[in-house]
């Protein structure tokens, strides 16, 4: 007690500890490791009161998992640097100042980002761990707001900072979405956060958020160190005319080039102050231009940018890498190359830097879809995203190959006018490969194992408003196939949240019964048959599957346990069963031309825009005539109501009650057609596949110690792979070689509805069309991806028991559609 008579902080502290013991008042959060002296050990509270007691961060060369988004403890050397502690012990960013920032910059160089809530929560976390592995050491986040300060500071608070305009509250994410007013508003913020630090003295590198960054470009930015250009800054371009093996700023800048703010280096120089102000006095005079990037071309570009006169135009400068500014000419602006800074399109389906030999520096996320999912779909696919800890640690996964079409001689060089016949390959090569994602993601929900998806391949870039002999803006900026983003053919933001079919009808072939989610514990429920053998009670019992899946880059992340890939099993279908199943037309034949094909797709019949404006003329000639023929057979069956009996109208009335008959006839197969698929024959005996499936014949014999598995069985349903594959569900990672060989079907219809409904939600479309082009052949400008198998020949009518006949609904509803939409 003499102490506390003597040390008046001993007191202070010691009242603390009480208010904790008695009252279990906690001052930590989320339940981390408490202050140290709020520790039981007299020990712990004594050292804190040394005086060279320093306590010190944990040292991350890499982001740790297991306190990813954790703050541990808090110094006070820190909590002299500035940072704020908030009621309760809760820790926010430092304020900005020149001294904090003065000890993170390099070379007088700091890379900022500024972010909100939304942004950081999308991709704070995965940005701060791309810069680190890309060895840059001079970054910065700026909080916007202080939700977002206290989540950055228990990720990284070192390097995190709090706007000069701070909010205290931010929108729901209702309000945020791109192109809303509060995004708009967040682009400006950028700006001033800009504005501020370059004002204490400091080189600007900034970086917009959903940027990948893979190597540091400092030396490529200290390189140009004396030349006379202010900023250095990204394009929207789809090219870039450097020459191979070169990597500089573009040496084809020119003002009539679209800018793109996400990434640029403004250097300090007389006029840098200069540009700063005049772009802000943008949104200042008009608040009605939209965001920050638009602001910024129109200040510099002038009347190169949607004819904007206020601020005059930007002159070119002859023979020189760089241009001076519409607004002031003092102001010179140099672009950086879409290959080495790129964005979505010249990274994944130009490959600019590969083709060219340019460095990679950094990759932002544009040009691909607009929604936050696509854009974490891509990151996720180069191995860039930080997910939670948990979602890298899936209980049993399923991968599989693609087979491919054959692409043909000369796709490639093929010119504008010959898009249609690129679009139409495309298209084939699409539902080829998306018909085989169906399979593998009917086999590994039927497994309960989550799915690894493939590489697609693309042989036509996706655009919202056209394409240029497949291509976006320019006819040779790449070269085909490219593996597909996601977006391409997929909706992500869908097939990411997954989906839960209820009421299956067996428990989970993986897992033991009640381990998996969704499955109860059968053990209490059992009884004896009439031999006295015991055995689970299936009635009343209701299970759920979860599908889920991962990029095709999963196993190669470096935070996912080696063990997936060591406890992997290959199933291979016999040659035999491929051969027979390729005569039938269940996999496509090993030669596959453009125009000659066995999997068609719409139109693919036809080899020219003449024949088939011809066709569609010819058809829209006849479904004119059977209107009219419909609607005289109506005025027949009215007079024949009334009593008006002549023969003609006895002739409307039989033709009307065939058609009614055939409409019965259709519901009948319809209810039939679950019995017809049940019944699947094998080439040796036609025993019913109901009760006791047929099970395939596996060479060699399935052990623990097994890594490859011959698989020789015609099609199965959900049922017989569950038990076919009992033997071997212990083992972390299936992969399958061809998955269209081996599913048949759901022996359950309500299964397959629910299955074939999800497997809808995520299908996409194709687009677009160039305008001459739908509107000169009749063709839609947009075309349809059906994940769904429906009127695809190749699928295998031919085969016994293989969706025999197809969906009688599905295939009126397809053509009614069409016809709605064409005609």
């Amino acid at each position: 007690m003499d102490s506390l008579k003597t040390n008046p902080f001993t007191l202070i502290f010691f009242l603390i500890y009480l208010l904790e013991s008695v009252f279990c008042i906690e001052v930590h959060d989320h339940g981390v490791s408490s202050l140290p002296f709020l520790s039981n050990d007299k020990n712990t509270t004594s050292k804190l009161f040394s005086a060279n007691n320093v306590t010190q961060f944990p040292k991350r060369n890499a982001i740790d998992f297991k306190d990813s988004f954790v703050f541990d403890i808090i110094s006070s050397t820190q909590a002299k640097r500035g940072y704020s502690l908030l009621q309760g012990g809760t820790v926010r960013c430092s304020s900005l100042s020149k001294k904090s920032l003065s000890s993170l910059a390099v070379k007088n160089t700091l890379m900022i980002t500024v972010c909100d809530k939304f942004i950081w929560e999308s991709f704070g976390p995965s940005w701060i761990e791309a810069v680190e592995r890309a060895g840059i050491q001079y970054w910065v986040v700026v909080a916007l707001d202080v939700e977002t300060s206290i989540a950055v500071a228990k990720y990284k608070v070192d390097h995190c900072f709090e706007s000069p305009m701070i909010a205290n509250e931010t929108l729901s994410a209702i309000h945020y979405h791109w192109g809303s007013d509060h995004w708009k508003k967040r682009t400006w913020d950028k700006v001033r956060v800009i504005d501020a630090i370059y004002s204490y003295g400091f080189h600007v590198i900034h970086s917009d958020t959903d940027t990948s960054w893979f190597r540091d470009p400092l030396p490529f930015f200290e390189a140009h160190r004396n030349e006379p250009y202010d900023i250095m800054i990204s394009t929207d371009l789809t090219i870039t005319f450097n020459p191979i093996n070169v990597t500089d700023v573009e040496f084809a800048t020119d003002p009539h080039m679209n800018i793109n703010t996400g990434i640029y280096l403004l250097r300090q120089t007389s006029s840098g102050k200069s540009l700063l102000r005049g772009w802000l006095d943008v949104i200042e005079l008009n608040p009605a231009v939209g965001h920050d990037q638009d602001g910024f071309n129109s200040l510099v570009r002038g009347d190169y940018f949607r004819g904007d006169k206020k601020y005059g135009r930007a002159r070119k400068i002859p023979s020189a890498p760089y241009f001076s500014s519409a607004f002031n000419s003092s102001i010179f602006v140099s672009l950086l190359p879409s290959s080495s800074f790129a964005n979505t399109y010249t990274f994944c389906n130009a490959a600019s830097y590969k083709r060219l030999g340019h460095d990679l520096y950094a990759v932002h996320w544009v040009w691909g879809s607009r929604t936050k999912e696509s854009k974490i779909q891509n990151i996720r696919d180069i191995g860039k995203f930080l997910d939670r800890p948990e979602y890298y640690r899936p209980r049993r996964l399923l991968s599989f190959d693609l087979d491919h079409l054959k692409m043909p001689k000369g796709f490639n060089q093929l010119a504008d006018s010959e898009a249609e016949d690129m679009i139409r390959f495309h298209l084939k090569s699409t539902l080829y490969q998306l018909h085989q994602f169906y399979a593998a993601a009917a086999i590994a929900i039927s497994l309960d194992r989550v799915l690894i998806l493939p590489k697609f391949l693309c042989y036509c870039s996706k655009n919202w408003y056209k394409t240029m002999a497949c291509r976006i803006n320019e006819p040779q900026n790449a070269e085909f196939p490219f593996v597909c983003p996601l977006s391409q053919i997929i909706r992500v933001q869908n097939i990411q949240n997954g989906f839960i079919i209820s009421n299956w009808s067996y428990p989970s072939p993986s897992f033991p019964r009640g381990e998996s989610e969704g499955e109860p514990d059968l053990s209490e429920s059992k009884s004896s048959n009439s031999n006295g053998t015991t055995v689970s009670s299936m009635e009343d019992v209701i299970f759920t599957r979860n599908f889920s899946v991962r990029e095709y880059s999963f196993l190669e992340n470096v935070h996912v346990d080696k063990s997936y890939r060591e406890d992997r099993i290959e199933i291979e279908v016999d040659a035999s069963t491929i051969d027979a199943l390729r005569a039938i037309g269940v996999i496509a034949p090993l030669n596959v031309s453009l125009y000659n094909s066995s999997f068609p797709t719409r139109n693919s019949d036809f080899k020219s825009f003449e024949h088939l404006r011809k066709f569609r003329k010819r058809r829209w000639t006849r479904r004119q005539r059977n209107k009219k023929g419909r609607a005289k057979e109506s005025k027949m069956v009215k007079a024949n109501d009334e009593g008006e009996n002549n023969a003609r109208d006895d002739e409307g009335a039989v033709e009307v009650e065939r058609g009614s008959e055939h409409e019965r006839g259709n519901e009948r197969k319809r209810g039939n057609e679950h019995e017809r698929r049940r019944t699947l024959a094998s080439n040796d005996n036609d025993t019913l596949a109901d009760e006791s499936p047929i099970l395939p014949v596996f060479k060699p014999p399935i052990t623990s110690s097994s890594s490859r598995v011959v698989f020789s069985s015609l099609p199965l349903t959900d049922v017989q792979l569950a038990q076919a594959f009992r033997p071997i569900a212990s083992r972390k990672l299936l992969h399958l070689k061809n998955p269209r060989a081996m599913f048949q079907g759901f022996q359950d219809p309500g299964i397959e509805m629910q299955f074939d409904a999800a497997m809808r939600n995520v299908s996409s479309k194709w687009c677009c069309r160039r305008f001459n082009s739908f509107e000169l052949t009749g063709l839609p400008r947009e075309e349809p991806l059906p994940i769904v198998p429906v009127l695809m020949p190749y699928m295998g009518y031919g085969l016994q028991g293989w969706r025999q006949g197809g969906r009688g609904r599905e295939k009126r509803e397809m053509r009614e559609g069409a016809r709605k939409k064409r005609f």
